[in-house]
């Protein structure tokens, strides 16, 4: 019984500890057009494989070959958010894909975790 008791007052202060704290509105802004430069499906890296991706500020549209399969081209909306999360609903397929995303200097790299394992490397184009 009185571990049931120190258990809720310790949920209790966690959730207090929590509310305090807010994180700062995500800034990062990945608009622009993007060249695949790798596909891991599964921990194995697919050879032949190239692609396009264009995003928006809530947009994407992706054309991927894999392995030297044309896939249907995909387009959808896309979310990101603290810390470096990644969301995308394709309107094309209805699938929704979730995971994480990094971006250094021109390099985009998407870790997708859901519905399956997939880490796509792209380098961003340089505008005109």
């Amino acid at each position: 019984m009185r571990f049931t008791g120190l258990l809720a007052f310790g949920v209790a202060v966690a959730l207090t500890a929590c509310s305090d704290t807010t994180q700062p509105p995500l800034t990062t802004d990945l608009s622009g057009s993007y060249n695949l430069q790798s596909i891991q499906i599964a921990g194995v890296t697919e050879p032949n494989s190239n692609g396009t991706l264009q995003l928006t500020t809530a947009n994407y549209d992706l054309e991927l070959t894999v392995n030297g399969q044309i896939q249907p081209e995909d387009v959808g909306t896309y979310q990101i958010g603290n810390p470096d999360t990644w969301v995308q609903t394709s309107t094309s397929t209805g699938v929704q894909s979730i995971g994480t995303f990094t971006s250094v200097g021109s390099t985009l790299t998407l870790t997708l975790t859901t519905p399956q394992s997939i880490v796509l490397v792209w380098m961003k184009v340089a505008q005109q």
